[in-house]
């Protein structure tokens, strides 16, 4: 009952299969109403493989050639849907998620397909031709086909909670192993509660084993337990798989990105020159946030 799993049932019905639909949780929809704080940007116009973290990225090519931005939008303007485009990003006209969700739900609607809530699929067998599928209260249902769209594991109380991989892993599917992303970072320097709350234009260099891998720049936010932001969240995955492995990670954060060093260390000699009796506080006033 994801976004995923309603288009899917939403095509299959289409097609003039007889679909139903299981969610785990009370209703349906419930990613969808969290999405772009609210608003939902359900596409963006400009879809390209670099956009994206993929092991194979002909994958992604085959997907946006068969269902690209164009036709989502369209899709949706079909259903009655007006589409706002924001420097790109495709929201509905009224910035609410609660039409793209109530949109689909007619869809599901018109085309009679039958929404089982609170049914969260716990077993799922092969036999031959048939599948069968059990739910947590224990009712038993048999199928011609499944399509599995349960969503990662990124948000446990929508539903979201592994269980899919689980389900995969016995029909014999190779899960490639998952690891938090878009994700802040947690730190283990004691400087954390001192600059809790600043917010800084900067760069943020990850280093793993020693070796620069990637730098992001964006407004990084330092917190009580480490580092998060926007540059933070970009390279949070590559972060999470090196901890995987036990690899030494590291964050340098730079928050003077538009000084090099020949630039600031006349900056410097030029204070130093002018602000002698200075102490190191008012040496550094204005230089970045006083915390």
């Amino acid at each position: 009952g994801g976004p995923a799993g309603i288009m899917a049932a939403i095509t299959a019905a289409k097609y003039g299969a007889a679909v139903t639909l299981f969610e785990a949780t009370n209703r349906i929809g419930n990613k969808i109403l969290l999405t772009g704080n609210g608003k939902c940007n359900f596409s963006n116009l400009y879809l390209d493989k670099s956009c994206y973290y993929c092991q194979d990225k002909l994958f992604l090519e085959n997907i946006f050639d068969k269902f690209s931005s164009v036709d989502c939008k369209a899709f949706f303007e079909e259903l009655g849907m007006l589409v706002k485009d924001k420097n790109g990003y495709l929201y509905p006209l009224g910035e609410q998620a609660s039409i793209v969700l109530d949109v689909l739900r007619m869809e599901l609607k018109r085309w009679n397909v039958y929404v089982l809530t609170e049914s969260k699929v716990v077993r799922l067998v092969k036999d031959k031709d048939t599948f069968a599928l059990g739910i947590e209260n224990g009712n038993e249902y048999l199928f011609d086909k499944v399509i599995l769209c349960t969503g990662g594991r990124s948000y446990p109380k929508t539903g979201s909670d592994g269980n899919g991989y689980k389900l995969a892993k016995k029909l014999g599917h190779h899960i490639f192993p998952t690891v938090p992303a878009l994700v802040q970072l947690v730190g283990c320097d004691n400087f954390y509660k001192t600059v809790t709350g600043v917010r800084s234009e900067g760069c943020v260099t990850l280093y793993v084993d020693g070796k620069s891998l990637k730098t992001e720049r964006g407004e990084i936010q330092f917190t009580d337990y480490g580092i998060s932001g926007i540059p933070i969240f970009q390279l949070s995955r590559m972060a999470a798989y090196a901890l995987m492995d036990n690899k030494s990670v590291k964050i340098v954060a730079n928050v003077l990105p538009d000084f090099d060093d020949e630039l600031l260390d006349k900056l410097i000699k030029n204070r130093i020159k002018l602000h002698k009796s200075n102490s190191i506080e008012e040496f550094m006033c204005g230089l970045s946030n006083k915390k």
